[in-house]
């Protein structure tokens, strides 16, 4: 499957919020690098903002992300969470939100969701994912493979176990300042927007950039 970029990603958002909040005004704005973080606060309940942002000069291997308001009024400064899965994106996630890190100056947080069930299916990263040291072996791996070293030592790491990934980060959203994730696996099979996204936008109460998904390519899967 031809690779969703992101302009795709965000006609896909646009028709997904207007299927979902028929009776909400959803506007779509573009911006450049920097965002301002005022733009992605809500104007009024009634209002959802989809922002097509230019991806950061410094990381052209990062696609532009597509950023979406959240239901708070107001968002604390606090940290900016990386949501990563054990896939080809995970990389491109990371490094999205370090940069959006560095430019708020606020801690950098690499999140994954365990949710306990046995999975056999090999990732881009590891082979196992049935036990929750496979969940913190992932992070170390995802850290140090895109950071300096000492930017994989200052990040704060954070495994949410729930059965529920959707639940999770909903809850995760309430405390942090921004939630960057990939639109999708990027499997040959994936949709535009997979599952946990469709069920996030319009409803997490901190932004979210969403990139897309990535398909480059990543180390060999870790036996351990």
């Amino acid at each position: 499957m031809r690779q969703v970029g992101s302009d795709g990603v965000a006609a896909a958002i646009l028709q997904e919020l207007r299927s979902l909040f028929p009776g909400l005004t959803i506007s779509h704005l573009t911006s450049g690098t920097d965002t301002d973080d005022a733009v992605l606060v809500r104007a009024s309940p009634g209002e959802i903002r989809v922002i097509s942002a230019r991806p950061p000069a410094d990381d052209d291997r990062s696609a532009a992300p597509v950023l979406v308001s959240g239901t708070a009024a107001r968002t604390a400064a606090t940290v900016v969470a990386a949501a990563v899965d054990d896939d080809a994106s995970a990389g491109r996630v990371l490094r999205h939100a370090a940069w959006q890190a560095r430019r708020r100056r606020l801690p950098l947080r690499v999140v994954h969701v365990w949710t306990g069930r046995a999975i056999s299916v090999t990732g881009a990263l590891m082979n196992r994912h049935d036990q929750i040291a496979a969940a913190d072996r992932l992070l170390s791996a995802v850290l140090y493979d895109q950071l300096t070293p000492v930017e994989a030592e200052a990040a704060e790491r954070e495994i949410l176990h729930d059965r529920d990934v959707v639940r999770a980060l909903l809850a995760l959203s309430g405390e942090v300042s921004l939630v960057v994730i990939a639109a999708s696996s990027g499997r040959a099979d994936a949709k535009p927007l997979g599952d946990t996204v469709r069920a996030l936008i319009g409803r997490t109460a901190c932004p979210v950039a969403v990139l897309p998904p990535c398909a480059e390519p990543v180390a060999t899967a870790c036996t351990w």
